[in-house]
C-alpha cells in the first residue's frame, strides 16, 4: 500500500469520497441530511482512472516543492499544453502500455531502431516507441521556418531523423543563419547526428551537444549564449509528460533568458490539435512571451496505424515578442 499527501490549498477537505473499481466507481457525498451515493459505469470510469493516475504521479513533484513556495499551484508541473481532457486521455491511453518503469534514466543508452517500411516510410523507434516518422516532414519544415525567421543563432532540441536540422541548413543562405546548435540525448541518435553533420557544407557552424537539455541549458547560460530561434522536438520520457514535456523546457529557457529579447522566436512540437490551452497561455505569458500564435500544417498520414498521431494536420506554435522583467 502507498499513501501520498497533497497540501490543503490544492485539495481542501470535503465531505465526499470516490472509490474506483474494475468496471465502476462509487461516489458518496455526506451532508447534514445524511448524504447520498451513486454508482457510475462506462467511459467516465476510464476517464476518472486516468485523471487519478495523473494526480497520483503529480503528488511526487508537489511534495518535492512543498515548503519551498506558497504558490505551488502555479508551477509548470501542473500545466498541459491543451485544456482538452478528452484529447489528453486519448493520447495517453494509446501509448501508456509502452512506457516502461525507469525509461527516462535508460533512454540515453538504449539502441535506436531505424525502420524503413514496405511503403518507403522511415521511422525512428526507441524502446519500441515510435519517436519520429518522415510523414512529419512538412510539419518539421514549418517549425524550422519559424525558428529561422530572423536568422542568427538557432537551437534545436531533439535530432530524431534530422528533419528539422536538414530544413534549417537548407535555409542557411537565405536566412543568414550563423550558428546551428543541436541537443540530443540518445547516444545512438547522437552518432547519426554526427554523421549527418559531416555531410553538411557548413559543418563548422553546426554544434552538437550530447545529453539532456536540463544539463546543456545551464552551460549555455554560463557562456552567456543567446538564441534568435529555438525549436523543441524532444520525446516525452514519462507517460505524464505527454502533451507537457515542452513546458519545463520553456520554463528553463525563458528563466535563463536564452532567447533574444523582442526579436527571438520559440516553436515546438505540439502533441494536440485543439490549440494552446488557457492555463498554458497564462503561464507562458507570465514568463515574458507577448504573442502566441498557431498555424495549421497539413500532412499526409501513412497507410499504417501510427501510434502517436492520427490527424491530417499538426499545429505549429509561434511564441514571439519576448521581454524579460
Amino acid at each position: 500500500m502507498q499513501i501520498k499527501t497533497v497540501p490543503d490549498e490544492l485539495f481542501p477537505h470535503i465531505n465526499a469520497e470516490i472509490n474506483l473499481y474494475e468496471e465502476y466507481m462509487q461516489c458518496m457525498v455526506f451532508d447534514e441530511n445524511g448524504g447520498f451515493a451513486v454508482i457510475i459505469k462506462g467511459d467516465i470510469v476510464k476517464l476518472q482512472k486516468v485523471l487519478f493516475e495523473i494526480a497520483w504521479r503529480a503528488c511526487d513533484s508537489i511534495n518535492k516543492w512543498k515548503g519551498k513556495t506558497t504558490n505551488i499551484i502555479n508551477l509548470w508541473e501542473h500545466i498541459y499544453c491543451t485544456d482538452n481532457v478528452d484529447a489528453l486521455v486519448k493520447s495517453i491511453d494509446k501509448r501508456k502500455d509502452k512506457f516502461i518503469p525507469g525509461m527516462k534514466k535508460k533512454w540515453s543508452k538504449e539502441t535506436p531502431e531505424f525502420v524503413t517500411t514496405s511503403e518507403g516510410e522511415h521511422i525512428l523507434k526507441i524502446f519500441d516507441l515510435e519517436v519520429m516518422s518522415d510523414f512529419e516532414k512538412p510539419y518539421m519544415v514549418e517549425l524550422a521556418k519559424n525558428a529561422s525567421m530572423h536568422g542568427g543563432n538557432i537551437l534545436n532540441v531533439g535530432f530524431g531523423l534530422g528533419l528539422v536540422d536538414s530544413a534549417l541548413e537548407e535555409r542557411r543562405a537565405t536566412r543568414a543563419i550563423q550558428e546551428h546548435h543541436i541537443i540530443e540525448l540518445n547516444e545512438g541518435v547522437f552518432e547519426q547526428a554526427k554523421q549527418w553533420r559531416e555531410n553538411q557544407p557548413h559543418k563548422e557552424k553546426i554544434f552538437l551537444h550530447k545529453g539532456n537539455w536540463e544539463e546543456v541549458l545551464p552551460r549555455f547560460e554560463k557562456e552567456k549564449m543567446v538564441f534568435d530561434g529555438v525549436v523543441y522536438d524532444a520525446y516525452p520520457l514519462e507517460i505524464d509528460e505527454i502533451c507537457r514535456d515542452s513546458i519545463p523546457f520553456l520554463h528553463s529557457l525563458l528563466r535563463m533568458k536564452l532567447v533574444r529579447e523582442e526579436t527571438g522566436i520559440i516553436t515546438f512540437y505540439m502533441d494536440s490539435t485543439d490549440g494552446l490551452g488557457e492555463s498554458f497561455q497564462k503561464y507562458i505569458q507570465s514568463l515574458g512571451v507577448g504573442s502566441l500564435q498557431t498555424k495549421k500544417v497539413k500532412i499526409e498520414l501513412p497507410k499504417r496505424d501510427c501510434e502517436y498521431w492520427d490527424a491530417p494536420f499538426f499545429l505549429a506554435p509561434l511564441l514571439t515578442n519576448i521581454t524579460y522583467s
